[in-house]
């Protein structure tokens, strides 16, 4: 065992890809400008039966086929011959080992970009496993996306008491944890950040709205346009000073000079006061941009002006030069 200072670790970047949902993509996070799921990393979708993990997961994976990247996914709850119709492109890929080494050996086989596991229930370790088994199953689960560089989805049921069937510990043991809910109305249901989320945030903000279609499911909600990291305000743009109105040219730069201390504010009497409309004395941020633009704007004209006048002196400096020059010859030649 060792320590390390910051210089002697190489850092890994996070790489995120879309799942061809908006919302799933803004709840999983953001790096830099790019949402999505993070590859190398752990998800847990945990829900009740019935709810829509299985036709969600479906879904995402047939979006993110239909751009060429490889799926493999892993169904123990349903007949192969009849699941595998449910994909619409030849990289959505099944398998149907439920061993966790032939799962590994399929994993490496395949090397696909995301890996789908219907339920983690149906992994035999998992199903006989103690705390400590199912610990060392998600850490051989973590070796192997990192190495492959690939995400892997563990498929939950939930128990009554609202639990992950076989392991109350599994939520904290993953990346990312997810939860799905049914809501009220009929067919539809919530995916949202659960207790963890080791790559973006948690919270019930953080919550998606989903309907069941007679094929597939829906996204129905838009709750990421509320977020000022998906939909960051636009920045104002910040008027020549020029294209104002003359009052308020007036204003900005009487009320700067009394703000940096060229101009002292007039005192003014009580009748003044009270027929006066208030102003404030410290500059909007608006006001500030406005004249920062304005004060490069004049040195930009300050340099254009330099640069011309250099121009002509020289000129001018150039024809004194070769008029004397001149001058001296011909009156040598007389």
């Amino acid at each position: 065992m060792a320590t390390y200072n910051r210089n002697e670790i190489d850092p890994i970047p996070v790489i995120r890809v879309g799942t061809g949902f908006e919302e799933l993509d803004w709840i999983y996070g953001v790096t830099g400008s790019k949402w999505g799921i993070p590859m190398g990393t752990i998800s847990l979708w945990a829900g009740e039966a019935g709810t829509g993990k299985t036709k969600t997961a479906v879904a995402m994976c047939n979006k993110m086929a239909s751009r060429g990247m490889k799926i493999l996914f892993f169904q123990a709850e349903s007949d192969l011959g009849t699941f595998s119709g449910k994909a619409e492109h030849d990289s959505f890929r099944f398998g149907d080992s439920r061993f966790l080494n032939d799962i590994k050996k399929d994993i490496l086989t395949d090397r696909p970009d995301i890996v789908v596991v219907d339920s983690v229930n149906m992994i035999k370790e998992f199903k006989t496993g103690t705390a400590t088994i199912i610990e060392n199953i998600i850490d051989e689960f973590k070796d192997i996306c990192k190495e492959v560089r690939s995400h892997i989805i563990l498929l939950g049921q939930l128990n009554q008491n609202g639990s992950v069937k076989g392991s109350s510990a599994l939520p904290h043991l993953v990346d990312i944890a997810m939860d799905i809910k049914k809501d009220n109305l009929d067919g539809h249901f919530s995916i949202r950040t659960g207790i963890k989320h080791r790559y973006g945030r948690i919270g019930n903000a953080y919550t998606t709205g989903w309907r069941h279609t007679d094929s597939s499911v829906e996204c129905i909600s838009s709750n990421r346009m509320n977020d000022k990291r998906w939909n960051p305000a636009p920045k104002p743009v910040v008027k020549p000073i020029w294209e104002l109105s003359p009052k308020k040219q007036y204003d900005i730069a009487h009320r700067n000079n009394i703000a940096s201390g060229r101009l002292k504010e007039k005192k003014k009497g009580f009748w003044a006061k009270l027929f006066e409309e208030p102003t404030p004395s410290i500059l909007t941020q608006e006001e500030l941009e406005i004249l920062e633009y304005n004060r490069a704007m004049k040195q930009m004209g300050n340099d254009q002006f330099r640069a011309e006048a250099d121009e002509l002196g020289g000129r001018i400096l150039g024809g004194l030069i070769l008029g004397t020059i001149g001058g001296k010859c011909i009156s040598k030649h007389m």
